[in-house]
């Protein structure tokens, strides 16, 4: 097997889908999401997805 390199994993949590709209859509959101490219060679798919207790 060939040694890939690490991978990590990261989560982020909101209490709304606006909320993470809003929170990727400010100035700071933005420079993270730029940033990516300076440590991250391969970058997996992002999923937002919304529960609901009932």
């Amino acid at each position: 097997m060939k040694h890939v390199g690490l991978i990590y994993k990261s989560e982020l949590w909101f209490d709304s889908i606006e909320n993470a709209q809003a929170a990727f859509a400010s100035e700071i959101g933005q420079q993270a999401y730029d940033d990516v490219p300076n440590f991250a060679e391969n970058v997996a798919v992002t999923y937002i997805t919304e529960t609901q207790k009932f």
